[in-house]
Order: C-alpha cells, then sequence, then structure tokens
C-alpha cells in the first residue's frame, strides 16, 4: 500500500473541502452559510475535510510503523565487532546466532532514537528470557555517549561500532539518518528492516513470531 499516495491524496481532500466552504460563504455578509443549499455545500465538506483528517493520521501511522523492505532483508545478516560502551569488551553480532536480535543503530542528536530508547529497553527486559537480544549501538565516540549518560539503554546490549568497518548493508543504509533497526532470526537472517522510530508494540509485532519459530534447518 502507498501511504504516500494515501496522504497526499488526504491533503488534497482537505484542501478541496476548505476552498468550497470559502466559495459557499465569501459573499455572505457573515462567514456563515445562509440558506438550505449552503449549509448542506459547508456541511458536506466538513465531512470530507473531517474524514481526510482521520486518513491522513492512518497513512502516517502506517508508514511509521510499517517495516520498510531494504537491502539486505532476507538475506544473512553480515558480522561486525562493536565494543561494550559499559566495559569495553569486544562483541560480534554472530556471537547471538541462536537468538532473535534487534539491531539498533542510534545517536545522541537524534531525537526519535531517544524517544524510541526507553521501549527497546522494555522490550528486552521482557522477551530476553524467551530468546531476544536487542542491541542498541551507536557510532560516537565513548566520552561522547557517556556526556549523555542519563539518556543510554539500561537493559540492552549497548555498544559503540567503527563506521568505517561496518559492512553492507548496514553502511549504506546507515547514510539515511537515524534510526534503523533490524530484526534478525535465530538463524542469523534479516527479517525485517526499519527507518524510522518505531514503540513497544510495533517491535513486538516484529519479533514475537521469530521469537515463537525454530531454526530453520
Amino acid at each position: 500500500m502507498n501511504t504516500t499516495l494515501i496522504a497526499l491524496t488526504a491533503v488534497g481532500m482537505i484542501c478541496l473541502g476548505i476552498v468550497i466552504i470559502v466559495l459557499v460563504v465569501r459573499k455572505n455578509e457573515r462567514p456563515l452559510p445562509r440558506g438550505g443549499v449552503q449549509w448542506a455545500a459547508a456541511a458536506l465538506s466538513i465531512c470530507v475535510i473531517f474524514a481526510s483528517g482521520l486518513l491522513l493520521a492512518l497513512s502516517l501511522a502506517m508508514d511509521r510503523e510499517t517495516d520498510l523492505a531494504g537491502q539486505g532483508v532476507d538475506e544473512p545478516a553480515p558480522d561486525f565487532a562493536f565494543r561494550l560502551v559499559d566495559g569495553d569488551t569486544e562483541q560480534h553480532l554472530r556471537d547471538f546466532k541462536g537468538r532473535v536480535v534487534l539491531l539498533n543503530f542510534w545517536a545522541t542528536w537524534c531525537r526519535p532514537c531517544i524517544t524510541e530508547l526507553p521501549d527497546l529497553d522494555r522490550l528486552h527486559a521482557d522477551y530476553r528470557s524467551t530468546g531476544l537480544t536487542v542491541i542498541t549501538v551507536s557510532d560516537e565516540p565513548r566520552d561522547a555517549l557517556m556526556l549523555y549518560k542519563d539518556l543510554l539503554p539500561k537493559e540492552t546490549v549497548s555498544g559503540l561500532f567503527d563506521v568505517a568497518e561496518l559492512p553492507e548493508p548496514f553502511s549504506t543504509e546507515l547514510q539515511k539518518g537515524r534510526p534503523i533497526s533490524y530484526v534478525i532470526d535465530r538463524g542469523g537472517v534479516v527479517r525485517h528492516y526499519v527507518i524510522g522510530a518505531g514503540n513497544y508494540d510495533s517491535f513486538e509485532r516484529l519479533v514475537k513470531p521469530l521469537i515463537a519459530a525454530r531454526v530453520a534447518s
């Protein structure tokens, strides 16, 4: 479903409704309809505006929560190294094979990233025992991250990485901004790719079926 087309159509209908109302009342002494025909036209236009507003809100919500097919989906996730923010221990993405992984790229300068971090913390805490690991990584220096210590994830596997060593498709997709998230199944295959901030419910819908699924033989 093309949510952009839906949104543009909704905006167009809202503008059309406003124009009709203006045309109906523009010659009246007061900016109100007069007579049954004008009132009917105004009422119809208000209904169109209201319905279009709901459609616009729905399309924006769909666009925000829809997982977007991107590079690497249904392909093995490439391995890369990162260091834990707390302790500087080196980890690899491959270390988490056998678990469902929600890999989230974020940054302290990214407001939507900061907004979704508490939900990612809660998701990791709620599903850790059933096989989920949420990894939140930034390419910012540790010193820079520690300046925002209160914002750092408390429950997730929190790390930092060298962007120069990041493999494809992660490195290319990261140029689109932050946050970007990948949902990886137990076999190490990328199943979902999400641009923009998600929330607890939207991420939960993506990971629950993978948590329940067995590793493909």
